[in-house]
């Protein structure tokens, strides 16, 4: 109907449609940082074993 053409409702609709795009990127945002969060992880332990392991190479010389 003509209630369609009222600016208030369309803003309205655009701020919906901007508060879910926000949504999802800040999910995926947050997707993301886990999956730093896993590789920073993982780069200590690397870390932790390359140290421990050179060590061990050391001391058999």
């Amino acid at each position: 109907g003509s209630w369609n053409n009222c600016p208030a409702f369309k803003i309205e609709l655009v701020n919906d449609e901007l508060a879910c795009e926000l949504e999802r990127k800040t999910e995926l945002l947050q997707k993301a940082n886990e999956i730093i969060k896993g590789v920073t992880d993982l780069n200590d332990k690397y870390r932790e074993v390359s140290a421990i392991l050179f060590n061990k190479i050391n001391k058999k010389r």
